[in-house]
């Protein structure tokens, strides 16, 4: 409850609506034969005070696979309250039959960027319910740093691979949303899982702890939302 304790919540607001409500303004679409992928580009605006643009640039190889990016430009002139950014992801709604995963980053157990010295580099399997960390009241759990791929299958190992392209990314797979946990007050509170939550991050502030009634997250551990931003990742077939 380190973001509750710390007001945290509250001043980030501005972020969660940006998150939640942000309208599609444009879109492009090219098609490259020479270099083999059609493009598609998804600019949106969000609904914040003051608003911004942002994009999603997918690439559709012909071989199967898809490359995602999402850039943000940053704003130079940001009010106080957008300066500390609580993450920059991509969501992904998965059937929830796809509830295994495994990855090649910083584990076995959950970890963030100031609380991971104790996790390995390595290949680890779990699933989306084991993931799901018991905290008293249901919360942001069961991210991984560092991570070069993960993969997200069924029990007959069918599934889809998401890879870090030049740069490493966090992750996390959870039977429920960030909404569904933000609304429950206790797990039993919970809904029966309909799907799978992959999100893929290029970096989320760290979690805290110091206290659980005032002290913030550290400031190398924060995500200054002035500058800019930027993740990218494949996606294939397993």
């Amino acid at each position: 409850d380190n973001d509750t304790g710390c007001g945290f919540n509250r001043k980030s607001s501005q972020w969660q609506i940006a998150g939640k409500y942000s309208q599609l303004i444009s879109s492009d679409f090219i098609e490259n034969e020479q270099d083999g992928f059609i493009e598609a580009k998804y600019k949106f605006i969000t609904p914040t005070t003051p608003s911004f643009e942002y994009l999603i640039i997918y690439k559709a190889y012909f071989d199967g696979k898809l490359e995602v990016q999402i850039e943000y430009a940053g704003m130079e002139n940001a009010p106080e309250y957008f300066k500390d950014m609580p993450i920059f992801a991509i969501d992904f709604k998965l059937k929830k039959e796809n509830c295994y995963f495994e990855f090649y980053g910083k584990g076995p157990e959950e970890n963030y960027i100031d609380r991971n010295c104790g996790a390995k580099i390595g290949l680890f399997k779990s699933s989306a319910q084991e993931n799901l960390s018991g905290y008293l009241n249901p919360q942001e759990c069961g991210n991984r740093t560092d991570v070069r791929f993960v993969k997200v299958y069924d029990k007959n190992n069918l599934g889809i691979k998401f890879s870090a392209t030049d740069k490493t990314f966090e992750m996390s797979v959870l039977p429920y949303s960030s909404y569904e946990l933000e609304n429950a007050l206790h797990l039993q509170d919970l809904p029966e899982q309909n799907y799978t939550w992959v999100r893929i991050a290029a970096k989320q502030m760290g979690v805290s702890g110091d206290d659980s009634w005032g002290s913030p997250v550290h400031k190398e551990y924060k995500i200054d939302g002035t500058k800019p931003l930027e993740v990218k990742f494949i996606i294939s077939k397993i």
